[in-house]
């Protein structure tokens, strides 16, 4: 019995996965560009009740923290500034779209995505600040 032959996949799918953050990544840009350019993601989950995901990272120990979007802006640069917190707002980093993995990505759009759908059905102003 002739054994079979295994064809690697990862490095395909790898690949595939690169591609679509980086679509994620053009349509976070875009979506944030069209709220106006900075947006409180905070006021939107503490005061709407929008769902909130949560961001991971690991600290200098190798423990982790769970990290929330405070504000999301695009600087005069171009650059996007997210704004994290941890639950008790004793620790507030700041990344950029490289410090996000593709689910990650995934879930700022989500956040994103559901403020530009609120602001178009209310009308209402794009909160910038909490």
């Amino acid at each position: 019995m002739e054994k079979k032959t295994y064809h690697e996949t990862a490095s395909h799918y790898g690949d595939m996965l690169a591609n679509i953050r980086y679509e994620i990544l053009g349509q976070i840009t875009s979506v944030l560009e069209w709220l106006g350019g900075k947006v409180s993601l905070r006021y939107y989950h503490d005061e709407e009740d929008f769902d909130r995901y949560t961001f991971f990272e690991l600290d200098n120990d190798g423990y982790g923290r769970e990290l929330y979007v405070d504000t999301v802006e695009q600087t005069e640069s171009g650059e996007i500034e997210i704004r994290l917190s941890d639950t008790e707002d004793c620790y507030c980093p700041v990344w950029d779209l490289s410090d996000l993995t593709a689910t990650d990505a995934l879930n700022l759009l989500v956040e994103l995505e559901a403020v530009a759908k609120h602001i178009q059905e209310t009308k209402e102003e794009v909160k910038t600040e909490y």
